[in-house]
Parts: structure tokens; C-alpha cells; sequence
């Protein structure tokens, strides 16, 4: 194996840096509107980060992220489930880039769509063993899925723009000072 190719795996301290402190900001955006019903403000983090970072660090920020969370709270379904959703979504969004970029109704869309069935996935393992708990969580999931989903869009389309210029901003800082 050649050198050169070993060094593309490799990370460096900047590299591990960028992703600790993303995965950090996550973290905090996930407590400090956890309280607020309806208000899911990480599928719209996951949204800046999956538009401006590459598909590795993407992936990583949201399966450090997920990991935190399952050492705060444990083995529990929902820690297991983001470990498995987050990731996969950050993962899409890499894929999906282009068009995401270029529309902000398609943006606003695709996280409107993620944050409503995010409850379906989290819950999927309780779905699998009754009937009876299906029905029930189809009927109270959508009281919580649609505003949800609503809200995800609205803040999207209000706040993404200027996050994703201030995140575009920071990310080309860090490439001019290493010059």
C-alpha cells in the first residue's frame, strides 16, 4: 500500500477537531430545544453539516453525536435508533447535495419529511411487536408527527439560509488561515 493513499485515511487534529466541536454544537442545539414541543432543531443542523462538510466527517459527526447520547442515557431504543437514523441521514444528505443546495422549498421539504417520520423510525422496535401499540402510536404519532414536520420547515426556511452562510463563513476561515 502506498503512503499517499494511507494518508488520505488518516485524520488530522484539525480534522478531528472540526468533527469533535460539530458534534459538540449538535449536542448543545439537541438540549437547548429539547423542552420545546413540536421545535426539532437537529435535522436542520444535520442539514448544514451534511451541505458543508464531506460525507466522512458528516457521517462521523452524526454517529458521535448519536454515541454521547447513548452514554448520557444509556442502552435505550431511541439511543440505538439514532445511532442507525442520524448517521444515515447525514449520509443522504451528502448524497443529495446538489439539488439541496440549490433549493431551499426542496430543503425545507426533505427536513420536514425527516423530522416526521423520525418518530416512526425511533419507535419502530415497539411497532414491530403489537398491532395494538401500532394503532395507538399511529393515531397520537400524527398529533406530534405533522406539527413537527410543520415546524422543521418553517425554521428551515426562515433560519437556514443564514446559518448555512455563517457556517460557509467559519469553514472558509479555517482554509485561509491554514495558508
Amino acid at each position: 500500500m502506498k503512503l499517499s493513499s494511507y494518508q488520505n485515511h488518516t485524520f488530522k487534529t484539525k480534522d478531528l477537531t472540526r468533527i469533535a466541536f460539530a458534534a459538540a454544537i449538535l449536542i448543545c442545539v439537541f438540549y437547548a430545544f429539547s423542552q420545546i414541543v413540536y421545535l426539532e432543531l437537529v435535522t436542520m443542523t444535520l442539514l448544514l453539516y451534511g451541505l458543508n462538510f464531506s460525507k466522512r466527517d458528516s457521517f462521523l459527526i452524526a454517529f458521535i453525536f448519536s454515541m454521547v447520547l447513548l452514554i448520557m442515557y444509556g442502552i435505550q431504543s431511541f439511543t440505538i435508533m439514532y445511532m442507525i437514523i442520524f448517521p444515515i441521514f447525514a449520509l443522504l444528505t451528502t448524497v443529495l447535495k446538489r439539488p439541496l443546495e440549490k433549493h431551499l422549498y426542496l430543503t425545507a421539504a426533505y427536513g420536514g419529511f425527516f423530522s416526521f417520520v423520525l418518530g416512526s423510525l425511533v419507535d419502530l422496535p415497539y411497532l414491530l411487536f403489537s398491532g395494538k401499540a401500532t394503532m395507538i402510536y399511529l393515531v397520537t404519532g400524527l398529533q406530534v408527527g405533522i406539527p413537527k414536520a410543520f415546524a422543521t420547515v418553517i425554521v428551515i426556511i426562515l433560519a437556514f439560509e443564514p446559518l448555512n452562510n455563517i457556517l460557509k463563513q467559519i469553514l472558509k476561515g479555517e482554509q485561509i488561515n491554514e495558508k
